[in-house]
């Protein structure tokens, strides 16, 4: 990456890596990890070994990437909100990659990992997706957790209200009805992404509310 963009990307990089927070990711790898064992070595074995469980707890830690308790400190550097999330995406998403590469080479699913592996790329997506948009309503050390609720709602709560199976792919083995909806779902959360990462001018509107609603009112002398 080249001019002062890139430059500034590769400054950011070393303060991200300490900036981020990694306890939920730590958290979740060793919990995936035994919830694939147990599933494995069960008498009757888990439906595809568990890594459904596994994509949905690795995609839940991604939210917690955009998390930064010193947004007050930060608010008015001048790296934009855009360049300063790519960084922290950049950092993280490939220890979640190997993490879900172990994973699936433990799993030994086969041409069904290539399906999985979409769906939790798109995952991911949403993840980050959320997690920016909550930003702008609950700030950014908060956001982790409102995107984990928000990630439960859209691929476990929603699809088993709708009976719609997410872990198996369709009957249908063309690409468009195995990875399309994948695709249109992850096209979302990059969408979300880049509308809750830009400037002021498209994304101050919640800020605006809460900042009206918590100034205090003037009464006029009489």
């Amino acid at each position: 990456m080249r001019g002062p963009g890139g430059t500034q990307a590769r400054l950011l990089v070393r303060p991200t890596i300490h900036a981020i927070r990694w306890s939920p990711f730590l958290a979740v790898v060793p919990l995936g990890t035994l919830v694939m064992v147990v599933g494995r070595a069960a008498d009757t074995p888990a439906p595809m070994a568990n890594l459904p469980a596994m994509a949905l707890l690795l995609a839940a830690s991604t939210g917690f990437v955009l998390d930064d308790p010193a947004e007050h400190t930060i608010a008015s550097t001048p790296t934009p909100l855009l360049v300063s999330r790519a960084v922290r995406i950049a950092v993280a998403l490939p220890l979640a990659l190997a993490c879900w590469g172990a994973a699936v080479a433990y799993a030994g699913l086969g041409r069904v990992s290539v399906y999985l592996t979409v769906g939790f790329v798109a995952q991911c997506t949403v993840a980050l997706g959320i997690a920016a948009a909550a930003t702008l309503v609950v700030g950014r050390s908060r956001a982790g957790l409102v995107s984990a609720f928000g990630l439960v709602l859209v691929f476990v709560v929603v699809p088993v209200a709708f009976d719609v199976s997410l872990a198996l792919p369709p009957t249908s083995q063309t690409w468009g009805h195995l990875y399309g909806p994948w695709l249109f779902v992850g096209a979302l959360g990059v969408a979300a992404i880049a509308l809750a990462s830009s400037g002021p001018a498209t994304r101050g509107a919640l800020p605006l509310g809460r900042r009206m609603l918590a100034r205090p009112s003037r009464v006029r002398a009489g």
